[in-house]
């Protein structure tokens, strides 16, 4: 039973349920209908992506009882958190099903608005299941109506052929993959292969306040700009906007828009080669945890192993913003079981914070604290070795960090040429930071370790 509170009326119509829906985008009809296979909702953050897809694929729940998928990168940090919590928002005054309107829709809509009605349940009743894609194995199972995918920029590939192979429920279903997401890191990934082209075209469409909704047989894309979004005052958009050029990230953020390659720091990380599992016949012979501690942005835990081979997992990820004491300890109880000699290496510019896990028995330290020796360690690890292979790898469940990798870029007009400083890089690196400590951590622990110490004693009296 749900026990949230009701959402707050919509600004423009009073709907009880609001998203800020790009209406081309709801309405636009399934291929059962003759629409598009996959739309999808790209854009800035806070124009109501998540919620819109989620009143979509209700809409087809309510309309056609069947099986439904979410999915989205992580648990923890994107279904939890985020993605279930728009639905309940959405079920809370339709749990049971939705009475017609006037119009002979299950919905009441506006430009920007979509209100789902309680009412008596219908014929049937539909399921929505809930999935991490953080490991794509996962996402194996039934046959769906239709599904509905957040934050795709940070999802991999084999997630998506994988899912597209779901749609396969019999009768009269939408068939329809729902598609939300902001677009992370560059034009090499799968997101922009397939609407990279419609996206552009529909981002210059919203900055003149068009309808920008660009069709397209397989792959339509629908935007809007922050400043379209009813609940987000006048005031926040300005300092957002003027924010916007201070990061590539906070562009992306804000604009919407796929990032150039060229001024990425780790231009060799390619999410198809260094994001896998670790196989289960690999030992971990060695690991290290990464700390970088933040008050208003994130608070980041990066569990680093290192296996037989040398080669370098990042296993685990920690991601939390405006953390609360006991989260932090609890989270470092839970590392701590899994691993339990681990370390933890931590930003040495809070001495402060280290001084209270000492205190509170963590294992704590100061890590080493050169960017330079960071990134030219992390990029070195990303090139193949004489197996074809390279010498770290990034677990699917690393969201946050994988998102990092694809978008950590230098400022304008500086890179890796001649004698630029490695300082010159854009902030907001948070999973990197805290995955260089670790990484640093583990290679001064194995150069401690080839240290051998001699022994030896004088020769008994009489002994040549």
């Amino acid at each position: 039973m749900f026990t949230r509170e009701p959402a707050k009326g919509c600004p423009r119509c009073g709907g009880a349920v609001y998203v800020t829906a790009q209406k081309p985008f709801f309405e636009c009809p399934p291929p059962s209908e003759g629409g598009p296979a996959y739309p999808a909702l790209i854009g800035p953050a806070q124009i109501g992506k998540t919620q819109t897809g989620a009143a979509k694929l209700l809409v087809y729940a309510f309309q056609h009882p069947a099986n439904y998928l979410v999915a989205a990168p992580t648990m923890n940090n994107h279904l939890r958190t985020a993605v279930i919590p728009k639905y309940e928002e959405l079920l809370f005054p339709a749990i049971e099903a939705v009475r017609l309107t006037d119009d002979k829709h299950i919905y009441h809509k506006t430009d920007s608005c979509i209100r789902l009605r309680a009412g008596p349940r219908g014929d049937g009743t539909s399921t929505i299941w809930f999935r991490s894609a953080e490991d794509p194995t996962n996402l194996w199972g039934p046959s769906y109506a239709a599904w509905h995918l957040d934050e795709a920029g940070q999802i991999h590939d084999d997630a998506v052929a994988i899912m597209q192979d779901r749609l396969t429920a019999k009768g009269a279903m939408p068939l329809q993959g729902i598609i939300t997401f902001t677009p992370r890191g560059d034009r090499k990934h799968w997101t922009y292969l397939y609407y990279g082209q419609q996206i552009e075209k529909a981002l210059q469409m919203a900055a003149n306040w068009e309808t920008a909704w660009v069709p397209h047989d397989t792959y339509p894309v629908a935007t809007l700009t922050p400043w379209q979004n009813a609940w987000l005052p006048p005031d926040t958009m300005k300092q957002r906007e003027e924010r916007a050029g201070q990061s590539r990230l906070r562009w992306q953020e804000f604009y919407g828009g796929f990032l150039e390659s060229g001024g990425l720091i780790y231009g060799n990380f390619d999410p198809n080669v260094h994001v896998r599992r670790l196989p289960e016949n690999h030992r971990i012979v060695r690991v290290a945890a990464g700390v970088d501690f933040g008050r208003v942005s994130a608070t980041v835990i990066i569990v680093i192993g290192r296996d037989e081979a040398g080669r370098l997992w990042w296993l685990h990820e920690f991601y939390r913003p405006n953390i609360r004491t006991h989260e932090l300890y609890e989270e470092i109880a839970h590392v701590r079981m899994k691993w339990p000699n681990i370390q933890f290496y931590c930003d040495p510019s809070e001495p402060a914070s280290i001084d209270n896990l000492r205190y509170n028995g963590v294992p704590a330290r100061k890590a080493n604290n050169s960017v330079n020796l960071r990134i030219s360690k992390i990029s070195d690890l990303l090139e193949r070795d004489g197996s074809s292979l390279p010498g770290m790898f990034v677990d699917p469940s690393c969201a946050y960090s994988i998102s990092e990798f694809q978008s950590w870029s230098w400022k304008e007009g500086r890179g890796i040429e001649g004698d630029a400083g490695y300082d010159q890089v854009e902030p907001h690196a948070h999973c990197l930071d805290a995955g260089g400590y670790a990484t640093l951590a583990i290679e001064q622990i194995d150069r401690a370790s080839l240290l051998i110490p001699i022994s030896w004693q004088r020769a008994p009296a009489g002994v040549a």
